[in-house]
């Protein structure tokens, strides 16, 4: 799913293997391949049995601040320092950027253990 405007949300299945491109997708294979990233990167760091994982992330020039949440049987928690994270985010961003749209200030990333994410942003 994609929209027009201030926020783009894209949904696709995650970080299993390699993703097949979507007839009409406007996602490089570069584009996957730093959601892949950042998928295994929250996945690996979850709890036994969590059932989903929201990213909250902020860009303010390179620096790049995250929050992390999650779902589990145990309840919800909070997960830190991440391998890898903040860095897959940045790139992305750089990569997605566009000359009039900039880097985006705000990406929600939301990872379900089926294997499907969940990304808007907003510029």
């Amino acid at each position: 799913m994609s929209r027009v405007g201030p926020n783009i949300s894209v949904k696709r299945t995650a970080f299993r293997g390699r993703l097949p491109r979507a007839l009409g997708s406007m996602e490089s294979p570069d584009q996957i391949a730093y959601y892949q990233a950042i998928g295994k990167a929250l996945s690996g760091a979850a709890p036994a049995g969590w059932s989903s994982i929201e990213a909250n992330v902020t860009l303010a020039g390179s620096r790049v601040d995250a929050v992390v949440s999650y779902e589990a049987p145990q309840g919800p928690g909070y997960l830190t320092g991440i391998p890898m994270l903040a860095r897959n985010f940045y790139k992305l961003a750089r990569l997605i950027s566009t000359e009039e749209k900039g880097l985006f200030k705000s990406c929600t990333f939301k990872l379900h253990s089926s294997g499907k994410y969940d990304a808007s942003y907003t510029y």
